[in-house]
Formats: structure tokens, C-alpha cells, sequence
């Protein structure tokens, strides 16, 4: 009998392994997976779970690395939001507080317990004098909102000056710790007559021709006096610091310090009343030019000819 050829060998071991595959199939199925096929996946699974378990272990952080880099961008942008956000809500926080503040400042302006009966109008400081020689403030209202050259200013303390020239949408306040400004006034508890003049920058005020007889003591309120017509009565001035008798002078030095802090002026009011004018109080020369026309009228004679007759 001859044997068989290659590829009839080829198809009986396809054949046999088909029929031993379908034999298996099917014991393992009447043994509900049990029985050897079953005992034999139990023990490959018992030997693979543990691999699956370091495998999973290990691919964990990979996948969690993975997620970091696809949602960095997104926490960036996010970062950059909430900078955004909290730098708004701090500048809105910065306005109120400055609204506030300004808000504050207008409000002092009436505190002012004299002269009410004297319109005003209130005034933002917006520029300072460039030096030490004229001590003068700028502010945003002029002669079209009726301020004039000679008008008190004032804020809610006391006495800031006089105005020393105004335009139509400006003027210029001449302060009372220029030296060339003297303000009429008296000691408010004695009633003594003196003038306070201005000694400059950040220095104090002095009352002038207090005789040495007159009783001054420190803390003796100095007020505006309406003699001169300058100023209306008793606005503050500052208060007595210093009073001395001086040897060889016949007037006692009397050092006054302000009420008002004029490092922080923001808000003033002018009061609106006629007054002296800036050249009988020393301030023409506040930043402006005075010039008067005068306009001469001449009067021609004139001679009609009659004819004789």
C-alpha cells in the first residue's frame, strides 16, 4: 500500500485537529466549565491576572501624564482668567475707595459753620504754583461760573485765600501762606485786632502789631475779621502756637499754625461776593497782568456863521 502524499497529509491533520477541537468543545460545554478545560483557563487566568494587575499599575501614570499634558493648556488659560479677573476687582475696589474718598472731600466743603448766606461754588484744585515764590493753586472755575478777581476761597476747615486772577474756565488762588498776603483778623477769645501774614511754604503763620499788654495764649483761635472787607467774619485761620514778647520790639511775636493742610487741597469753594480788589491786598501780580485803558473824550467846539443880513 502506498503512502500517502504530502498534501493528503496536510488535510488529515487539519481534519483530525477539527474533530479534536469539536470534542473538546463539547465536553466542555456538558461540564458548565468545569471539568480539565476548565480547570486549565482557571489556572492560565490565575497566571495572567497578576501580570494584568503590574501591567495596569504601570500604564496608570502614563495615562495620567497623558491627561496632565492635554489639559495644561486648558488650567493656563483658566490661570490667566482668574489673574485677569482679580486685577478688575481690585481696580473697581481702588475707584470706590477713591470715590468714596473725593466724595468725603465735597462733603467737608459745607461743613464751613460761617457765611452761609453767601452763594459759592465748588471748585476742583487742578495745578499747583512751580515754585516756593508764588504760593497759588490752580482750579477748574473761572469767570463763567461767576468767579471773580478778590473772592474768598474756602473749604469746610477754613481760610484757603483769595482769588488772584481768574479766565473764563480757570483761576488762580493766591494762598494766605504767601509772604505777600496779609488777612485781616482777630484772636477769637479777646477779640484783639492783628493781621496775619504769610511766611512762606510749610511754615507758620504770624500775626502782626499784637501790642505786649494784650494777653495771648497758645490755642487761642485766630479768625477772619470783616474789617477791610476782604473776608467775611470769623473764618478760621489756625490756632496760636507760639506768643513771646520780644526785647527791643514793641509788638509781642505771635506763630500761628493753619487749620488746613494745603499739601492736600483737592476741593475749594469760592464765595461769590464782592469785595476789595486783588491789587489792595497784594495780589495783581498772581500770574496775570492788569492792564487799564483809559479812553480819552475830546469835546470840539463847534462855531456856525450866522449871515449879516
Amino acid at each position: 500500500m502506498a503512502a500517502p502524499r504530502g498534501g493528503q497529509r496536510s488535510r488529515f491533520t487539519v481534519m483530525v485537529l477539527v474533530m479534536i477541537c469539536l470534542t473538546l468543545v463539547t465536553i466542555d460545554s456538558k461540564a458548565n466549565g468545569g471539568g480539565v478545560l476548565g480547570t486549565v483557563r482557571s489556572a492560565a487566568r490565575d497566571v495572567f491576572v497578576p501580570a494584568q494587575s503590574g501591567l495596569g499599575q504601570v500604564t496608570q501614570p502614563v495615562a495620567e501624564f497623558a491627561d496632565g499634558l492635554v489639559n495644561a493648556g486648558d488650567l493656563k488659560a483658566e490661570s490667566r482668567r482668574l489673574r485677569d479677573e482679580n486685577g478688575r476687582l481690585r481696580s473697581k475696589v481702588l475707584q470706590a475707595a477713591d470715590a468714596q474718598r473725593q466724595l468725603d472731600a465735597l462733603l467737608d466743603l459745607n461743613k464751613l459753620e460761617v457765611a452761609k448766606d453767601i452763594p459759592r461754588v465748588a471748585a476742583r484744585v487742578v495745578n499747583t504754583a512751580p515754585s516756593n515764590v508764588q504760593l497759588t493753586v490752580e482750579i477748574d472755575r473761572g469767570t463763567n461760573a461767576g468767579v471773580a478777581t478778590g473772592m474768598p476761597v474756602v473749604v469746610g476747615s477754613g481760610l484757603v485765600g483769595r482769588i488772584a486772577s481768574a479766565s473764563g474756565e480757570r483761576a488762580i488762588v493766591r494762598l494766605i501762606t504767601d509772604p505777600d498776603v496779609n488777612v485781616s483778623a482777630r484772636l477769637a477769645p479777646s477779640g484783639t485786632l492783628t493781621s496775619v501774614k504769610g511766611n512762606g511754604a510749610g511754615a507758620l503763620l504770624r500775626a502782626q502789631e499784637i501790642k505786649p499788654d494784650e494777653l495771648v495764649k497758645e490755642g487761642d483761635a485766630v479768625v477772619t475779621s470783616a474789617i477791610g472787607g476782604n473776608y467775611p467774619d470769623s473764618i478760621p485761620i489756625g490756632t496760636v502756637v507760639k506768643a513771646e514778647a520780644v526785647a527791643g520790639v514793641s509788638y509781642q511775636r505771635v506763630e500761628i499754625e493753619p487749620v488746613i493742610d494745603f499739601g492736600h487741597l483737592e476741593f475749594v469753594n469760592v464765595l461769590i461776593r464782592r469785595g476789595p480788589s486783588a491789587a489792595e491786598d497784594g495780589l495783581a501780580d498772581a500770574g496775570t497782568t492788569t492792564t487799564t485803558t483809559t479812553t480819552t473824550t475830546t469835546t470840539v467846539p463847534t462855531t456856525t456863521t450866522v449871515p449879516s443880513p
